[in-house]
């Protein structure tokens, strides 16, 4: 998920998209370096590729900041394209990139649910800003 900004305007609107947090980003530019078969595109990864990515950070005897790490992997994971590919049912990979298993049915339906939800948020907001344009003085 990207974070959002208010309008300079101060009308509350939402009007542009900002990067991930600098943070979190950075740990994505690090995973996309370091496994690039998983991070360079959206593929489904392995269930529990989390537990991987730990051991990788602790086996070269470095902390592991949990709360960045869980919140860089659920914007990672809830990205639109992401969600897409789970929903299509491709093979997630592992780290290296190698075959894990394939999204079961609960998994796709999910990240289907998700992406519509999101679908029905951004008609409703196309529909709140015609409606909004439409009832707005008309200047000749």
């Amino acid at each position: 998920m990207i974070a959002e900004t208010e309008t300079a305007d101060g009308t509350g609107r939402r009007a542009s998209r900002e990067p991930w947090p600098p943070g979190e980003a950075a740990l994505i530019a690090e995973w996309r370096t370091r496994w690039p078969a998983a991070f360079t595109k959206a593929v489904p990864l392995a269930v529990g590729f989390s537990g991987q990515i730990k051991a990788a950070v602790r086996a070269e005897g470095k902390p592991v900041d949990r709360k960045m790490l869980s919140l860089a992997i659920y914007l990672w994971t809830h990205q639109s394209a992401y969600l897409r590919a789970v929903a299509r049912g491709e093979m997630r990979r592992n780290l290296d990139g190698s075959d894990a298993d394939i999204p079961d049915d609960t998994a796709r339906q999910e990240a289907q649910r998700l992406l519509d939800a999101r679908a029905a948020k951004h008609a409703e907001r196309a529909r709140r800003e015609q409606a909004r344009k439409l009832a707005a003085p008309q200047v000749t």
